[in-house]
């Protein structure tokens, strides 16, 4: 298995059906996600601060920055 062992799985498997379930426009926030994927607030903070570092690379990569779309 992954670095997160049964609980990654089951962080993994939870965002996906709570992206999922999203109506367009609908958004839930970390405390939210966090109790309906069964693990601590921290841990939503922590996916989403490695997520918003790889955009931002990726982004760099491009040469694009947000001084570009301002």
């Amino acid at each position: 298995m992954k670095n997160g062992g049964r609980k990654g799985l089951r962080l993994e498997l939870g965002l996906a059906v709570s992206r999922l379930s999203l109506k367009p426009g609908e958004t839930r926030t970390q405390p939210e996600l966090a109790a309906f994927c069964g693990v601590s607030h921290a841990a939503i903070q922590h996916i989403e601060y490695r997520a918003l570092k790889k955009v931002r690379r990726a982004l760099e990569k491009l040469n694009i920055t947000e001084a570009n779309h301002r």
